[in-house]
Formats: C-alpha cells, sequence, structure tokens
C-alpha cells in the first residue's frame, strides 16, 4: 500500500523514466500523478474506466491495468498498438468482404456481423448482442426465419460439426433473396465451442436462373407430352378407320374379281399401306426424339430380310421396270442377334428410296463382312440405284428431317421423314451410315453395323402362315368395338374360321353380355369406347366376373406406355390396328381358346 508523500515522489521519480504511461489516483479519481506528456485529461479518465481501460496516446494505444492502492488507484498500461491494427486490418477485411459474415456465441447471440451481411449501419450496431428472435421482432416478421436458425445452433452444439444449408429470405414487396450458408463451429484448447463463425454467399441470380431453367424445362417437357399426345390422338384417329379400310379390302381380295377390279383394289392396298408407313414414321420420331424406343434382341438370318424386302418392295419395282438385285456374300453368318424389326425398317426405307428415285436400270442390296472380331461380324449393307443421284452440297443434308432437293417433292413425293428416322435407328444400334452419289449418276448408301452372331437356338420360329379354316369352330367371341367397319372387318374374319361372333358397342354392354353369357370364350375389346372405354370394362371383368378368360386388345395406340396399360388393367395381348388376319387368328390361338 502507498500511504505517504515520500512514497508518491518515489514512484513519481520512477515512472517518470519509464516509456509506459502510469496515473495514480485518489479515491475520488483525481490524478495524483501522471507521466503522459500532455496530463490526463478528464475525457481519458473516463475512457481507462469505462472503456475496457483502454486509450490512444501518442498515436499509439494503451491497454490499462488498475491495482487498488492505499488512498485510491494505480493505473499502470501496456502497449497494445500492434494487436489493435491488427484487429483494425481484419475488421476492415471482413467488412469489405463481399459474402456475410457474422459471429456469434453457441447459443445464436451476435458478436460481430459485417455489412455485407447487415447493410443498415445502425441495425447492425443494434444487433450486436440479440438474437434472429429480436431481429425478426424488429422487422415485424414471424419467427420461422429464427426458429429455423436456432435449430441449427442446437445442433452444433449436440455434434460439434459444421453445417452447410440453403436459406430463402422474404424482402420487402414479391421480391426473394436466396443465400448458400455455412455454420463452423470455432473451438478453444478445451475442445468448448468457443463462437460459430457464419458465412453465406448470395445465390439469387444462380437460383432465379435455375428457377428459370426449371419453367423453360417443365414448358419443354409440357410441350413434349402435348406433341405426343397429338401424334398418338393422330395414329389412332387414321388407325381406326384405316383398319377397316384394309380389312375390308383384304376380305375382297379373297373374293372373286376380274383383272380390272384386282388393280383397282391393288392400288386402294398400296395406298394404305404408304399411308400407315407415314404414320409409323411420326410415330417412331416421335419415340426416338423422346428417348422411348427400345430395340428388342433375337436371333434373326438375313434370309428373312432379304425376303420381306422382296415381298414389300417386289411391285414397286415391277411398276417401273427396275430390275430388283439381293446378294449376301457367302461368309456373312447366318444367324446374328439383333433387332429384326429395325433393321427390316432400315434396308427397307433405304431400298423403297432408291426405288422411288430411279427411273430406269436397277436397284441392289449388298450385304457383306468389312471385318470380324470374337463373335461378332462388321457388316456393310450397301443399297445402291441407278437413280437421279444427289449433289455434294444437298447430301450435307440428306439426313435432317423433311428435307428433300429443290424440284424433288413435286416430282416424286413423300415427307422427307423416312431417311432421318433410318439414320437415328442405325445410330441407336450403334452404326453409322456412309452416302456416295453423283447428280444423274446414282447413290450408294452404306449402313455399317456391328452385330453378334447367333445359332440355331437363338431364332424365334414362326408357326405356319397355313391356319386350318376350322381353328375357331366351336367358340364363341365377344367383339366389343363402337366403329361398325371394324366390327364387320374384325366378325368377318372370325366366322371364316368357324367362330361365333357377338358384339357390343361399348365397355358396359360387353360387362353385361359376358355376366349373362358364360359360354363366350374369348372378348376382342376395343381400348376407347363411349360409356365405358376397354380399359375400365376390363378391370371390372377381372374383377367380377373372371380372371381367367381371354382379353385382347384391340388398339390404334401403339406406344409403350399405352400397351403397358392394357396389360396392367389385365389384357391378355393386343392387336394394333390395322391388324391382318393372320395377326388376329393368332393372337387368338396363341392364348388356345
Amino acid at each position: 500500500m502507498i500511504s505517504s508523500s515520500t512514497e508518491i515522489a518515489y514512484l513519481r521519480k520512477l515512472y517518470n523514466q519509464s516509456d509506459c504511461p502510469v496515473i495514480i489516483t485518489d479515491h475520488d479519481g483525481s490524478v495524483i500523478f501522471s507521466n503522459l506528456d500532455p496530463g490526463v485529461t478528464d475525457d481519458m479518465l473516463a475512457s481507462i474506466y469505462d472503456n475496457n481501460f483502454t486509450i490512444t496516446h501518442d498515436e499509439k494505444y494503451w491497454q490499462f491495468c488498475k491495482t487498488k492502492i492505499d488512498n485510491g488507484h494505480l493505473l499502470t498500461a501496456t502497449e497494445i498498438t500492434n494487436l489493435i491494427k491488427e484487429r483494425d486490418f481484419y475488421k476492415e477485411t471482413l467488412d469489405n468482404l463481399p459474402a456475410d459474415i457474422g459471429v456469434f456465441d453457441n447459443m445464436g447471440t451476435y458478436l460481430y456481423v459485417n455489412p455485407a451481411g447487415i447493410k443498415d449501419d445502425t441495425l447492425r450496431k443494434w444487433i450486436i448482442g440479440k438474437t434472429d428472435f429480436d431481429y425478426c421482432d424488429y422487422r415485424e416478421r414471424d419467427h420461422s426465419l429464427a426458429t429455423y436458425r436456432s435449430s441449427l445452433y442446437k445442433k452444433i452444439r449436440e455434434t460439434n460439426v459444421e453445417i452447410g444449408y440453403e436459406e430463402e429470405i422474404k424482402l420487402t414487396g414479391k421480391e426473394t433473396n436466396y443465400q448458400l450458408r455455412k455454420l463452423r463451429p470455432v473451438f478453444d484448447e478445451n475442445g468448448e465451442i468457443r463462437f460459430i463463425l457464419a458465412y453465406g454467399i448470395n445465390i439469387s441470380d444462380r437460383k432465379k436462373a435455375e428457377i428459370a431453367q426449371q419453367e423453360a424445362l417443365g414448358m419443354i417437357e409440357r410441350a413434349a407430352r402435348a406433341k405426343e399426345e397429338f401424334v398418338a390422338v393422330m395414329s389412332h384417329e387414321i388407325r381406326t378407320p384405316m383398319n377397316a379400310i384394309i380389312g375390308m379390302s383384304r376380305l375382297l381380295s379373297q373374293t372373286a374379281l376380274n383383272e380390272l377390279q384386282s388393280k383397282y383394289l391393288d392400288a386402294i392396298l398400296s395406298a394404305s399401306g404408304n399411308l400407315i408407313v407415314i404414320v409409323n414414321d411420326i410415330l417412331d420420331f416421335s419415340k426416338i426424339e423422346a428417348g422411348k424406343l427400345r430395340l428388342e434382341y433375337a436371333g434373326f438370318s438375313f434370309a428373312e430380310v432379304i425376303s420381306y424386302a422382296k415381298s414389300v418392295t417386289s411391285a414397286q419395282a415391277l411398276e417401273k421396270g427396275l430390275a430388283l438385285e439381293f446378294v449376301v456374300e457367302d461368309n456373312v453368318s447366318e444367324i446374328f442377334i439383333g433387332d429384326l424389326y429395325r433393321i427390316n425398317q432400315v434396308i427397307v426405307n433405304l431400298l423403297t428410296n432408291a426405288i422411288k428415285f430411279t427411273e430406269k436400270g436397277k436397284v441392289s442390296v449388298r450385304i457383306r463382312v468389312e471385318d470380324e472380331s470374337g463373335e461378332e461380324q462388321h457388316l456393310c449393307i450397301c443399297v445402291k440405284d441407278t437413280g437421279i443421284g444427289m449433289t455434294a452440297e444437298f447430301m450435307q443434308q440428306l439426313f435432317t428431317m423433311y428435307s428433300q432437293e429443290a424440284g424433288i417433292t413435286r416430282k416424286y413425293g413423300g415427307t422427307g421423314l423416312g431417311l432421318k428416322i433410318t439414320a437415328q435407328l442405325v445410330e441407336l444400334m450403334n452404326g453409322r451410315i456412309e452416302v456416295e452419289s453423283k447428280k444423274n449418276e446414282g447413290s450408294c448408301i452404306k449402313v455399317k453395323l456391328s452385330l453378334k452372331k447367333g445359332t440355331e437356338t437363338d431364332l424365334q420360329y414362326k408357326s405356319d402362315v397355313w391356319i386350318p379354316e376350322n381353328i375357331l369352330l366351336g367358340k364363341k367371341i365377344l367383339i366389343a368395338e363402337d366403329n361398325n367397319l371394324n366390327v364387320l372387318v374384325a366378325s368377318t374374319v372370325l366366322q371364316n374360321y368357324g367362330a361365333t361372333v357377338v358384339t357390343a358397342e361399348d365397355g358396359s354392354r360387353a360387362v353385361e353380355l359376358l355376366k349373362h353369357d358364360p359360354a363366350i370364350n374369348a372378348i376382342l375389346m376395343d381400348v376407347e369406347m363411349p360409356v365405358m372405354d376397354g380399359i375400365e370394362a376390363t378391370m371390372i371383368i377381372r374383377r367380377d366376373i373372371s380372371d381367367v378368360i381371354p382379353i385382347i386388345a384391340l388398339t390404334a395406340n401403339v406406344l409403350p406406355q399405352d400397351k403397358e396399360k392394357l396389360m396392367t388393367a389385365g389384357m391378355n395381348a393386343y392387336v394394333t390396328k390395322p391388324f391382318s388376319e393372320l395377326d388376329l387368328i393368332r393372337a387368338l390361338t396363341k392364348l388356345a381358346i
């Protein structure tokens, strides 16, 4: 304890030689001694007592320590200039970061927030020592934001792990702010949470772009669905009457006709077939575009491919006086694994296209092996003609949709869609197409495919084309169909094979007939009918009447999802309109009715 003026005088002498500020005060706070020059002001003394005992003197910062002495206090200082400058540097850095920075205690009380976090200076100072609940009250908002953040602080206290999250903040008006935030606990030497560092960036532009992109994607998907629905409806509306036209024409061809009548009938069947090709092309293109076309792999031989191609194109070539040549080289494997239907489609598309644009000479198909590796053969299928050829410029856009050379469409017709689909099918089979052509000298289109070789066991044998005329004798078949012409086609075919036919104009009537007639052996069920459609009728039959009676869908809907609906409803099989006589009889006999 300092108790005398002698001791004070001694301290004055001692501290006058010190570089560090020293102040001695009495109990009333009056300065008895100070080695500061100039002396201690009242403001400086108040700052020492009230603000953590820190003052600025001679452009230096000092931290005072207060010690009680007899009759007063001894205030000795330590220089903290470098510490203050470091603090100011880091604060300035944090204050100027474009990211939101905040420091909280482990209960979520604000210790610091930078201007990017809260732009309003007054609010930023006010928030220190307060919580998000106080902030929501200040802004007159509900506590949902504060409650959510409080749950995050609790989770950090329980787990001691960093948390990342996205936050949506409703601003004034309709504007919304999106933040990507992180909460990171900072620990002391004992492993306890010292404080929680929060930082975040404004992702509003990115988020709004994502939302706009999602909306645009939604519009594209809705447009794609609308297009798919339109194509399906179009297919249905065309296939339904075409079933009657083709069906009745085929039935008519089985009657006695003179030469002129047969010629007219062939023209009807040819035109009908061309229309179905166009409808199928549009459907295939729609499925490819939507990524819904799937290849089906099974054993096949190129003998089948050539046979089918001949049957489809011979009449067209004969009508134009063209020679057709088919060559399969000896080293081509007899059996392959692949999608026979799509390979047929590719070759027939190229072949019919070559015939269309060839006025004289010949069209040939040659299949040869370019290379062989293990179980695969790398094939080249070349379709060559002596037709009108193409310019080099047009070859660049040959496989573009609806593309035809100037002046060609009016003379030769066509949609320009077939080659586009052909190219897409080849690509789907991991192949490629090459084109060689000269104007007025003909063209050669080469399809390069790699196919796995198969064996006899891979072949799917088909039943004989010939079917006994009385195969349905004694069978009673219900036809549920609202189109009278299609009823006439189907019933005539069935009766020709010995069946007894009963008919219903809608699904509801079909259900009633089946309830009261247990002698019915099978049902041909149209899918789209008034009053009650075929799917609903099938579900009722399976639930209330019979789970074993064969039900075959007669459908003009050929999309995969449509077929899946039929099977899910409880149908056993489906026949696509326009159906052939053999298609219908085979579907029935396959179910062993």
